[in-house]
């Protein structure tokens, strides 16, 4: 039933990953703890669950006072896959980043030898935990780590919501523009305007204003 999405109508609020966050801490298991703090922050970027599932460990790097994160991106073309690599970077500062690091640490440290962040894991006899070389986590594995923590939420709620904070921030600040359409393309990494508009669409508010405050702008 993890693959069942819920009835609402709106996006992750900053609280409800806060929330997400804080139940994860009641893990028992220290590794457990980690990849779904880790898991829950690595979705704040608006990657898929395929793009998340997949990272290797040398896919992480920290330069500058940044982390940085580099995806596969893969689309198909027809007949062929064409795979794209894209990078998201968090400041060290970021509670995100401190939580990805965490995991990152705690892999290289114990399973040096494992290829994806998020292997494979099965247990052994119930006493034990043993990890795949070389096989990462499924889409529907990634999904029931989200659906523990929140069963009001899914995968792609994730990229929903982080189409829609670009939109609401670009509000905020200047108005929604022309410039916010590449925007929320270069956050997401579509690869359609179109795609970016479908998020204006659906987040962006229209601001009404009196016939006082249009005659003034006008005179300005």
């Amino acid at each position: 039933m993890t693959n069942v999405k819920v009835d609402r109508k709106d996006v992750l609020s900053p609280r409800e990953v806060e929330a997400m966050l804080e139940r994860a801490n009641e893990t028992g298991n220290e590794y457990f703890r980690l990849r779904a703090k880790a898991v829950v922050s690595l979705f704040k970027t608006g990657k898929r669950r395929a793009e998340i599932s997949s990272l290797e460990v040398k896919d992480l790097k920290v330069e500058a006072g940044y982390l940085y994160v580099t995806f596969s991106v893969v689309k198909k073309r027809k007949k062929n896959v064409v795979t794209t690599r894209r990078t998201k970077r968090f400041p060290l500062t970021s509670v995100y980043s401190q939580h990805i690091l965490a995991y990152w640490e705690y892999m290289k440290k114990n399973h040096p030898n494992c290829k994806y962040l998020f292997p494979s894991v099965h247990n052994v006899f119930g006493l034990d935990l043993a990890f795949s070389l070389d096989q990462h986590l499924s889409g529907r594995q990634i999904l029931r780590i989200v659906k523990a923590l929140n069963p009001n939420a899914w995968c792609h709620l994730f990229r929903e919501s982080r189409g829609a904070e670009v939109v609401q921030a670009d509000e905020r600040k200047e108005g929604v523009s022309i410039f916010t359409v590449y925007r929320v393309k270069h956050a997401l990494d579509l690869e359609k305007e179109t795609t970016a508009w479908n998020y204006i669409n659906r987040y962006a508010t229209e601001t009404i204003e009196t016939e006082t405050e249009k005659l003034d702008e006008v005179g300005e």
